[in-house]
């Protein structure tokens, strides 16, 4: 007989920019959740500290209390699922569905069963005027975290990314992330002189998964809009899907090993990291999230 689990939705404070679809996705998808085989029970934890550190802190701390086994942070400015294709509706009335698209929660959840993952989150853009993409993945020319780049998402067909970090608006946690990694969980990395952010807190709690051998992916087959100021879409990948088989495909990016050394560098957005040298088969021989 299959384990079952519990799940609870952790909704961090807005800003002011609480969008009316957020409230929509958790009612939806935790009524789908509930009629899931492998799923026990759902619930909900709404969190409107003012320092969306301290938010998911406490949002992870009521999750370790409660009990629950998996953890899904949504902020109340992230349009999660609007890629999803709609069979009732004509293709017309939906122009940004793809056909390819798969619903987050769902698809990571049996990503992470299937796999070594103990964080997967889902690929988004900042607010504008430059839209930056919130997922970091390592660069092999100079040993550092670099952000992805828009042509470089636009191109990669849809798939389960490992990456060095993502960013926190829409991400799935294995509870068990929690009791490895040390209290805070989430906070800034600063310079010396604390006049700089080198990580902000969620590239910062990647960081610190990777370090300890808990992998962190990017679910490319679910983007979310940010809504900010107006929405914000990530590049789209265009092509049709090959084939059924992509819904566990994974893609490795070079991220850092448990020995990775961190020498902030004078731009923000980079960090220096010790490379992995073993293939991507090793990588669920050496997680340390256990599943049954």
């Amino acid at each position: 007989m299959l384990k079952k689990y519990t799940l609870a939705f952790a909704r961090t404070c807005s800003y002011g920019t609480e969008h009316h679809q957020v409230g929509t996705w958790m009612l939806e998808t935790g009524m789908a959740l509930g009629r899931h085989p492998r799923i026990d029970k759902v619930w909900a934890h709404i969190d409107t500290r003012y320092r969306i550190h301290n938010s998911r802190n406490w949002c992870a701390r009521w999750a370790l209390e409660k009990g629950v086994d998996y953890l899904c942070f949504i902020d109340g400015d992230m349009h999660a699922d609007f890629r999803l294709f709609n069979q009732l509706l004509p293709e017309e009335a939906q122009p940004d569905a793809r056909r390819w698209a798969r619903p987050f929660l769902q698809s990571s959840l049996e990503f992470m069963w299937q796999s070594d993952a103990g964080v997967v989150a889902a690929p988004a853009v900042s607010g504008p005027p430059d839209n930056k993409i919130n997922v970091f993945v390592a660069d092999e020319s100079d040993m550092s975290m670099a952000r992805l780049k828009h042509e470089e998402l636009r191109n990669q067909s849809p798939c389960f990314m490992r990456v060095c970090a993502i960013g926190t608006g829409l991400m799935l946690i294995d509870m068990d992330v929690f009791r490895k990694l040390p209290e805070p969980w989430f906070e800034d990395l600063e310079d010396d002189k604390k006049y700089e952010v080198i990580h902000s807190q969620d590239c910062h709690f990647c960081v610190k998964c990777n370090e300890i051998e808990i992998p962190v992916y990017a679910n490319l087959f679910a983007p979310a809009r940010h809504i900010k100021f107006q929405g914000q879409d990530p590049p789209c990948w265009e092509q049709p899907c090959q084939s059924k088989s992509t819904a566990t495909t994974a893609t490795r990016i070079s991220s850092p090993s448990p020995a990775a050394t961190r020498n902030p560098a004078s731009s923000p957005s980079k960090v220096s990291l010790w490379l992995p040298s073993r293939s991507p088969q090793d990588s669920r021989a050496t997680s340390s999230i256990a599943r049954p």
